[in-house]
C-alpha cells in the first residue's frame, strides 16, 4: 500500500493529546460546604497515582478517530499490475467470416447473422486487428487487414458496421470450405511486426446457419494451422430444410436407346419432420414432366437418387424436389449438352486386336465419355518404290 500525500501520516501524532487529557486529574467535583470549616484555608487533595486512566474504551475510540483520520488524508493506494487492452500480449488477429448465401434468406436468419456479426466486431479491441469477409459460391472481402490497419479503433468499427449494413443474402451456394480457405490465407498474408507479434493469437470466426448442402471439398488436402482458432457462430431458424445437389456423370456411356438419367443427393435437417420426398422434372414454362420420383430421407441422413427423364422429352430444364419447407435449394437447372467427337488417325500396319501392335493399346486410351465420343481409325503406311530408294547418279 502506498500514499499520494504521505506527510498526513504525521497527523497520527495527535493521538497523544486524548492520552494526555486522561491522565489529568481535576479538582474532585460534589463539594460539599460544613460550617465548622468555612473558615479554614483550602488545600487541594494529594493525588497518589496520577498515571490511572479511566474510561479505557473513550480513550481508544478518540485515538482510532485520529488515526483514520489522518490515514484518509494521506490517501492510500494499492498497486497492481493492469492489463490493456492495446497491450502486445493481449492483441489478436480475427477474420469475421459472413455467410451470405441463399440459405440465410430463410425466416430471420440473415437478420440474426448481422447482429452476431455487430456484437463480434464491437467487442474488438483497439489493438486488435481485424477483417471482415463474406462468401457464398465465393469470398470477397468487406474491409481487409491493411485497409483496417490505416483506421483509428472507433473508425475502423463503424466503417465495419456500415458495410455489413449494406450487405444482402444472394442467391448462390455455400462453398464453406473454399471460404475457410481465403480466411486462413488472409489471416496468413499479414506480415508481422516485431518479434512479439508471432505470438499473436489468430482466429476464425464464422457467422453461417451451416446447411447440410455447403460444400467442404476445398477442405479435402488443406492442413489447417494449428494456431488458428475456429470460432462458430451458429444462427438457425425454425422449420427444416432439405437440400438437393447434382452428382457427377458415370463415365460409363449409356447404350443407345437407353433413357437418360441423373444421379442427385437429397440431404435433410437432423431436426426435420419431414422425411417424403418427390423430385419432378419441368419444361421451359415450368409445367411439370413425366411421373414423379418418390424420395425417403430420414432426418438427418442423406440419400442418392436416380431420376429418369420422361421419354420423348428434349426441353426439360430443371429438376425440382418437392415437400420442403424452405424452397432456396430445391432446384438444379440443366443445359442442353453437346457432345464432342473427335478423331485419332494411327498410321500403322498393326491389327486392332494384336496386343503386340501399338493400335489395340491406343482404343483403349481413348475411351468414350458422356461428353465425349473417339474414333480411332487405322491408315496404312504407303510403301516408297524401288526407284525413289536408289541413290541419285
Amino acid at each position: 500500500m502506498s500514499f499520494l500525500t504521505p506527510l498526513y501520516v504525521l497527523g497520527a501524532l495527535a493521538v497523544i493529546g486524548p492520552i494526555i487529557f486522561h491522565l489529568i486529574r481535576r479538582t474532585p467535583k460534589g463539594e460539599v460546604p460544613f460550617s465548622s470549616l468555612m473558615f479554614l484555608t483550602p488545600t487541594p487533595p494529594r493525588l497518589t497515582r496520577r498515571s490511572r486512566l479511566d474510561n479505557i474504551l473513550l480513550l481508544l475510540l478518540r485515538g482510532a478517530v485520529l488515526c483514520l483520520l489522518a490515514v484518509a488524508f494521506a490517501r492510500p493506494f494499492w498497486r497492481q499490475a493492469a492489463q490493456l487492452d492495446f497491450g502486445a500480449s493481449e492483441r489478436r488477429r480475427t477474420v469475421v467470416l459472413v455467410d451470405t448465401s441463399a440459405s440465410m434468406r430463410r425466416a430471420d436468419l440473415w437478420a440474426k447473422a448481422r447482429g452476431v456479426a455487430s456484437q463480434v466486431i464491437a467487442e474488438s479491441r483497439p489493438g486488435d486487428e481485424l477483417a471482415v469477409l463474406a462468401f457464398d459460391t465465393t469470398s470477397h472481402p468487406l474491409l481487409g487487414f491493411e485497409e483496417s490497419q490505416t483506421l483509428d479503433p472507433t473508425r475502423r468499427q463503424a466503417v465495419a458496421e456500415s458495410r455489413l449494413k449494406a450487405l444482402e443474402p444472394s442467391w448462390g451456394g455455400t462453398d464453406l470450405g473454399r471460404a475457410l480457405v481465403d480466411a486462413v490465407a488472409a489471416i496468413e498474408d499479414v506480415a508481422d511486426k516485431g518479434e512479439k507479434a508471432g505470438k499473436m493469437p489468430r482466429r476464425v470466426v464464422l457467422i453461417s446457419d451451416l446447411q447440410q448442402g455447403a460444400r467442404l471439398d476445398a477442405l479435402g488436402e488443406f492442413a489447417w494451422p494449428s494456431d488458428v482458432e475456429l470460432d462458430l457462430k451458429i444462427v438457425d431458424a425454425d422449420g427444416s430444410n432439405a437440400g438437393l445437389s447434382a452428382l457427377a456423370d458415370s463415365l460409363e456411356p449409356e447404350p443407345a436407346g437407353k433413357e437418360t438419367e441423373r444421379r442427385v443427393r437429397i440431404a435433410n435437417d437432423a431436426s426435420s419432420r419431414r422425411e417424403a420426398f418427390e423430385l419432378v422434372w419441368l419444361d421451359e414454362k415450368g409445367a411439370e414432366s413425366g411421373q414423379p420420383v418418390e424420395a425417403y430421407v430420414p432426418p438427418g441422413e442423406s440419400r442418392v437418387v436416380r431420376v429418369p427423364r420422361p421419354a420423348g422429352s428434349q426441353a426439360l430444364r430443371s429438376l425440382r424436389l418437392k415437400g420442403d419447407v424452405h424452397g432456396f435449394d430445391n432446384a438444379l437447372y440443366f443445359a442442353d449438352e453437346v457432345r464432342d467427337e473427335s478423331t485419332v488417325v494411327y498410321v500403322g500396319t498393326d491389327a486392332a486386336d494384336d496386343p503386340a501392335g501399338l493400335l489395340y493399346y491406343l482404343q483403349r486410351v481413348f475411351q468414350d465419355t458422356p461428353s465425349r465420343t473417339v474414333h480411332v481409325v487405322s491408315a496404312s503406311r504407303p510403301r516408297r518404290s524401288q526407284a525413289s530408294l536408289r541413290p541419285p547418279s
